[in-house]
């Protein structure tokens, strides 16, 4: 409809383009509108940034703003895993960006309260560059330094420490309780024949982790089962139970109904491990773990010890004279 309405416009109304006056006479209303439009467009791409503009605003607040310099900033402080783990998760981004933001909100709050300019502020603000240098040569010492073979070390590490692995007799195994609190109980007798009577239909082939979901009174493993959920070695669990437990012969054997001070038992053995020197791939990652950090350790004292200061460094006289200072200005 704009495209056949015209507006009387004076012959001499001028438009003014940057520096050039264009005299126009009648001007159709759509023309106008789509030149206000584009000017409108034009002046705005010039106000605001790209977005890719270090300047550009990604949350604007009426007191800060978080920009993409900032979020670019924050990430390279990261660690390269923590910086890969944001850049690939748009949630995690979102949360760099709100901590940001509130991180800024606050130090503009405490600006404003005058912490700045705390001496115990000022002291902790001047030790942050040191502070960082003095870890970052550390951390790149410890990426320049070749690592040993450390699987090698492991295996020789074994041999010469193999006392170190040796494992006692160890078993799992799952139960079925009947709890009973004293022998007094007016169907302690109920229990153990149904006790009796659960066992023959294990012996029968009926499935043990169901009717351990069934029957027993050990809620917390009933519902896997019976399974106790770990291994077990000599010492562990109350006599009657042990001698039984640890005298099953071979894995899925079930146990004559049991009694102990907690009630009647019906035993399966799950696993069965003799006593022996752990395999070394069972130990290797522990082994290799342990022998790293030593490693690092000894490499990072040998580095930084390097940078120690001498016994001829120290000013004893200034030294004993500032201690003393200080241990009058506690006692008052």
């Amino acid at each position: 409809m704009f495209s056949k309405t015209t507006s009387k416009i004076p012959t001499m109304t001028r438009l003014l383009f940057g520096k050039t006056t264009v005299n126009v006479g009648i001007i159709p209303c759509s023309l106008i509108a789509t030149l206000a439009v584009a000017l409108g467009a034009a002046w705005a791409e010039q106000a605001a940034p790209p977005l890719n503009s270090p300047e550009t605003a990604l949350i604007s607040g009426p007191e800060v703003t978080v920009t993409t310099a900032d979020y670019q900033q924050a990430l390279l402080a990261l660690s390269p895993e923590q910086r890969h783990t944001v850049e690939d998760n748009a949630e995690r981004s979102q949360e760099l960006l709100f901590e940001i933001y509130t991180e800024k909100m606050l130090a503009r709050e405490a600006t404003q309260r005058g912490l700045d300019q705390r001496d115990d502020i000022k002291a902790r603000l001047a030790e942050v560059p040191r502070k960082i240098l003095a870890n970052a040569i550390i951390e790149q010492e410890r990426e320049s330094t070749p690592s040993p073979d450390f699987t090698t070390l492991a295996e020789e590490y074994y041999l010469t420490h193999q006392q170190k692995y040796a494992q006692p007799e160890r078993i799992q195994v799952a139960h079925i309780l009947w709890s009973l609190k004293c022998d007094c109980e007016n169907n302690a007798d109920a229990k153990h024949i149904e006790a009796e009577n659960v066992l023959k239909e294990l012996q029968a082939g009926a499935n043990f982790a169901e009717m351990a979901r069934k029957y027993s009174d050990d809620k917390g493993s009933a519902k896997h089962g019976g399974d106790l959920g770990q291994w077990f070695t000599r010492g562990t669990f109350v006599k009657p139970f042990e001698d039984v437990a640890f005298a099953l012969p071979e894995p899925g054997s079930l146990s004559d109904v049991v009694k102990t001070e907690y009630g009647y038992h019906i035993i399966k053995l799950l696993a069965h491990e003799p006593a022996g020197i752990q395999p070394f791939p069972q130990v290797k990652g522990s082994i290799i773990e342990e022998l790293t950090k030593k490693y690092q350790a000894s490499a990072h004292r040998a580095f930084v010890g390097q940078y120690y200061p001498t016994a001829e460094q120290f000013n004893r006289t200034a030294i004993d004279t500032l201690l003393k200072t200080h241990s009058t200005s506690d006692q008052q």
